[in-house]
């Protein structure tokens, strides 16, 4: 099944085409008895479309070591072309403020990825519209930009943040349209990312992709293509990000075509050497569009796919495990583990439990939010909560972020008290 992201804003009639679906459950464990959780909205967009009002969250959290938390909004803003915010405590609730508007222009438009703190606090993250409007895509290729406080003290006074534009996407050789991964830096402060289109020549003329990486250099920053996809040989379209491990090896995933799993590694001069790892053409409608986790303890890789599962299953979709070959952990469906379009990167805990969301899922088929555990060798399912679409959101999209705590927090892109989206947390 294709997924709602890779379909933009999604609608009433494909959460009722999912639900509409009949699956038969493939998971390899029985699920457990519910564990007790609490789920609590922790602020409500409004979506009225005024006042600078954000609202329509598409991406996930970023959390810095107080609970602050950081994201995204597609829509809303004094432009109408998405925000960025910071959502804190404030006594015994939660402020939201937001720190930019995007004009929709030279600036970029309709953030549909999430923030990557770095430094100093200062905010970097990636638009998928707007820059240069020569570039060839109507509304602009997309941009890389940070964010960062006027000052200290403005700052404490809860004005707007800074926008700085550190790169512009032609359209041509160089990528366009970076889509729902967040960007990834090295100890050099180096970024790396992925774009939908542009690459060398292929995919309808519109590129197929690239991994690039901007370098500082002076005031300005320079952007470096790492790889261009070819279809032929190493898929399409990564929707998703990157990650990084500890000896500064590139891995992602591409999203369309051969879906591989690939990894970019330093040659040693000055350049990078790319290798297709699997491609997942042994599964039954993969279809990856996500960033993925890795355990540097066990150097495994996980993430979630939507269709996949053995052969002939039909399965809503499934956790798979890399390491040295892929395997499906678990496998979803909708008797007991009513789970279709899982979203977002997967979260790790300290025990090496899983956390995910599904965007259409749960038992009212509004999205759900679950665990996956590893119990004595078998992947057990556990429900942590079903989204109604109403009050509670509706349609998690994005990326989960955890506390010291184990409390989880995430984005819900509908419902609320407005029906514009939510931005909530489940605690043990």
């Amino acid at each position: 099944m294709a997924s709602p992201r890779k379909n933009g804003i999604f609608t009433a009639a494909l959460r009722a085409s999912a639900a509409a679906l009949i699956v038969m459950f493939l998971g390899f464990a029985a699920m457990p008895a519910a564990q007790a959780q609490t789920y609590q909205v922790l602020y409500n967009f409004t979506g009225n479309g005024s006042n600078g009002v954000p609202y329509f969250p598409y991406a996930g959290l970023a959390i810095t070591a107080g609970g602050n938390l950081y994201g995204t909004t597609m829509r809303g803003g004094t432009y109408e072309n998405g925000t960025a915010f910071r959502l804190k405590r404030a006594g015994s609730g939660w402020l939201l403020n937001v720190l930019y508007s995007f004009q929709g222009g030279s600036d970029g438009a309709s953030p549909v990825s999430g923030v990557t703190i770095g430094p100093g606090g200062v905010l970097y993250g990636t638009t998928e519209a707007g820059g240069d409007p020569s570039c060839g895509i109507g509304g602009g290729c997309g941009t890389v930009y940070s964010l960062r406080p006027l000052a200290q003290a403005v700052a404490n006074a809860e004005s707007p943040w800074t926008e700085t534009v550190l790169y512009r996407f032609q359209g041509g050789t160089d990528g366009a349209v970076p889509k729902y991964g967040s960007l990834v830096f090295d100890s050099a402060g180096n970024f790396f990312g992925t774009t939908l289109y542009g690459g060398v020549a292929g995919c309808g003329g519109a590129g197929c992709g690239t991994v690039y990486e901007l370098l500082p250099t002076g005031n300005s920053w320079t952007e470096s293509v790492l790889h261009s996809f070819n279809p032929n040989t190493d898929g399409s379209r990564p929707f998703g990000g990157i990650i990084r491990d500890q000896y500064n090896d590139l891995y992602g995933v591409t999203s369309v075509g051969n879906e591989t799993f690939f990894t970019l590694q330093p040659n040693g001069n000055n350049g990078w050497t790319y290798y297709n790892v699997q491609q997942f053409t042994d599964t039954v409608g993969c279809d990856v569009d996500t960033s993925l986790l890795l355990d540097p303890s066990t150097f495994n890789f996980y993430g979630v796919a939507q269709g996949c599962g053995p052969s002939g299953s039909g399965a809503g979709g499934a956790v798979f495990n890399w390491n040295y070959g892929f395997n499906p952990v678990y496998s979803f469906g909708f008797t007991r583990a009513p789970v279709t379009a899982p979203e977002g990167p997967l979260v790790e805990d300290a025990a090496g439990n899983l956390y995910g969301l599904s965007f259409n899922g749960g038992a009212f088929q509004q999205g759900s939010v679950y665990e996956i555990s590893d119990v004595h060798g078998r992947w057990v399912y556990t429900e942590l909560y079903d989204f109604t679409g109403g009050s509670d959101g509706a349609g998690p999209v994005g990326n989960l972020v955890m506390d010291a705590n184990g409390n989880l927090f995430g984005t819900a892109s509908a419902g609320g008290a407005y029906g514009a989206g939510v931005i909530w947390e489940i605690t043990p």
